[in-house]
């Protein structure tokens, strides 16, 4: 990848499956005065009006997914003039909407993927999970992101959301397991009823290996693939393989399986974002040899990448999550 031009207006954060791929984050930004997920840090987004970034980002150089969250309503036109520049310059944007489907750039490249594919539009359920928004209300979309809350809608409520999702359309469903300090807590507990409230400080975390399973179950993707960068900016089919070698090492970790393997893999997928050559390039000629951080399981899953195939390890994964010794195992873990 080339380097990106740094700015105060922005924070790094590594790109990861479980923070859908985001590099660049706003530090300031002017949102809408309502509970809202902060995708990039798994946290309780914080109310600003502060709307520097929105100019200042209109200049930054990116070489990887740019994340901009959702907006008040009187910064929608600037919101997409910003997301106008970055798709011009090839940058992936992950843009945050509201269940209800506000708090969103007006401009047609929002209202889902664009025609370039540089625009991914990532509803926000959290209002759903506050019980604010009946299922009957989401907005039509593709990707969705769901707090996982301790007390919070759970095995009882997945199967009919994600029953509704799909016939609205989405395709791609994300767990996002919220790290919440006691002043988050505070503020979400006044969205709730009281004893669900209390569920907030009390209840063991939402199990994320029973959600995926709903949601596979339900026909849909339990995790976002990962956004490209698309010309003139390069790198693409490296960073497409390292988000393969991720989220594989992503699934064993839900399924608390072969930490060893696990391991291995996200330390490849570092290593294949980083690597200047072309690692298609690499596989086609027989020279993975040479990469040290190559194991088995990886050159099997760089050289099916190569062939056009699946993971067939990320399916074989999928499958072991459908499966009847699975249901016996989370049967059980829902009754801890």
């Amino acid at each position: 990848m080339s380097p990106a031009r740094r700015s105060s207006a922005v924070r790094q954060t590594p790109p990861e499956p479980h923070n859908f791929w985001i590099r660049y984050a706003p530090r300031r930004w002017p949102t809408p005065q309502v509970p809202w997920i902060d995708l990039s840090r798994r946290r309780l987004g914080s109310w600003s009006e502060d709307a520097t970034a929105l100019v200042e980002l209109l200049d930054f150089s990116a070489d990887d997914v740019v994340y901009l969250p959702p907006v008040s309503d009187a910064h929608q036109v600037a919101m997409d003039d910003l997301v106008a520049a970055h798709i011009e310059r090839g940058v992936p944007v992950v843009v945050q909407a509201l269940a209800d489907g506000s708090a969103l750039a007006s401009g047609s490249q929002c209202s889902g993927e664009d025609a370039t594919g540089s625009v991914t539009k990532v509803v926000d359920l959290l209002p759903v999970a506050l019980g604010q928004l009946p299922l009957g209300r989401i907005t039509p979309g593709t990707v969705a992101a769901w707090p996982l809350l301790p007390g919070g809608p759970g095995v009882e409520f997945w199967p009919d959301l994600a029953i509704r999702l799909a016939e609205l359309g989405y395709r791609c469903v994300q767990a996002v397991p919220l790290e919440l300090d006691p002043p988050d807590l505070r503020v979400l507990a006044g969205y709730l009823p009281e004893d669900s409230g209390l569920g907030l400080f009390h209840a063991a975390p939402a199990s994320m290996r029973l959600f995926v399973r709903t949601l596979l179950e339900a026909g849909l993707s339990p995790y976002l693939d990962r956004p490209l960068p698309r010309p003139p900016l390069m790198g693409a089919g490296n960073l497409e393989v390292a988000g393969r070698l991720h989220l594989v090492g992503e699934l064993l970790h839900v399924l608390d399986r072969s930490p060893a393997l696990a391991a291995d893999l996200l330390r490849a997928a570092r290593f294949a974002e980083e690597l200047p050559q072309d690692l298609r390039g690499l596989v086609r000629d027989g020279h993975l040899s040479v990469l040290p951080w190559v194991g088995s399981e990886s050159q099997c899953l760089l050289e099916e990448w190569a062939a056009g195939k699946p993971s067939s390890l990320k399916q074989e994964l999928y499958a072991a999550l459908l499966s009847d010794e699975e249901r016996e195992e989370s049967a059980v873990e829902d009754t801890r």
